[in-house]
Parts: structure tokens; sequence; C-alpha cells
């Protein structure tokens, strides 16, 4: 199991984060198990978090 965690910046439209976040889920390697999204309040702005629990699948042959 491996953990790739997205956060998306403060500059950035939430259709492109959500777009980075999708295209590494749908990579053929990436087995998705898990994903959480956390919000967090830093300054008055909402903080994005998405944690995806994956598998690799091409290092799963070794």
């Amino acid at each position: 199991m491996q953990i790739e965690t997205f956060i998306r910046k403060k500059n950035e439209h939430p259709i492109h984060f959500d777009n980075r976040v999708n295209t590494f889920m749908l990579q053929p390697w990436c087995e998705v198990k898990d994903v959480k999204v956390n919000l967090y309040n830093e300054n008055g702005h909402t903080m994005h978090v998405v944690t995806v629990l994956y598998t690799d699948t091409t290092k799963e042959h070794y």
C-alpha cells in the first residue's frame, strides 16, 4: 500500500485540483483502495487535502 497526498494550492481552481487528483487515480497502474478528503481552515482560506491510499500494480509482480 502506498499513500499520495494532494493539497490544493491557494490560487488553484477547484476544477484544476479535481483534474489533478482524478488523473492520478485513473492511471492504469493505480489501484485505488481508499480516498479521504479533509478540509482545513487556514487564516480564512479553506484548504482541501485529498489522501489516496493505493496499490501500484506494476510493483506487485516482483
